[in-house]
């Protein structure tokens, strides 16, 4: 679990401030630059880096019966 933590906090990192932007101006950057990313020619790249993140990690296969087991401690 621990590389698709570290693979996930790379990929986050800087990203608060674009998330959370601190003033009224950067509020309205952000809105219209998302407004406008289905348009632009980088877009294949945020989707890529979305799905880099998504698919880093192999989740083990279970069954309905596992699903009802409360999880034993590591």
């Amino acid at each position: 679990m621990r590389p698709y933590v570290e693979v996930c906090q790379k990929q986050a990192q800087g990203a608060d401030k674009y998330l959370v932007p601190g003033t009224r101006s950067r509020i309205w950057r952000r809105n219209q630059l998302m407004r406008m990313l289905p348009y632009l020619p980088g877009k294949g790249m945020v989707r890529r880096m979305t799905e880099k993140a998504a698919s880093a990690i192999t989740l083990p296969e279970h069954t309905r019966q596992d699903a009802r087991r409360p999880a034993q401690p590591a």
